[in-house]
């Protein structure tokens, strides 16, 4: 049986959330904060040009696409990385929960009593 490599393009909002994302991180960790401000700062270390809207790129990992396999592969086993919005602090997390056998209604309640323990 052979294996075949997929390669993926990452987006520029793939980068960006992964160079955050590995600056941040540090083994063990279950919550990697980072603020609005590392966003720009990711953005000129890889030479992309800035996001004129930089609250569409952890918009977007909460509502519409899945975060880059990179982060993803990082998760303990039976977890997942998700975007949590900590408003008054302007901070945004990346932050692993276990969800098991839980209907979406039931994640999403998890996913607000989780997020505001912490």
């Amino acid at each position: 049986m052979s294996t075949k490599l997929v390669l993926t393009r990452l987006s520029k909002y793939d980068k960006i959330i992964e160079k955050v994302f590995k600056d941040k991180y540090r083994d063990g960790m279950k919550r990697v904060p980072f603020e609005r401000e590392d966003l720009p700062e990711a953005c000129d270390a890889l030479l992309i040009p800035r996001i004129k809207n930089l609250g569409d790129i952890p918009y977007s990992y909460r509502f519409r696409k899945e975060l880059p396999e990179t982060i993803k592969a990082m998760a303990p086993k039976g977890c997942e990385w998700i975007i949590v919005a900590d408003i008054p602090h302007n901070i945004t997390n990346i932050q692993n929960i276990v969800l098991r056998n839980a209907s979406p209604t039931i994640s999403a309640r998890l996913c607000d009593a989780h997020s505001n323990s912490e």
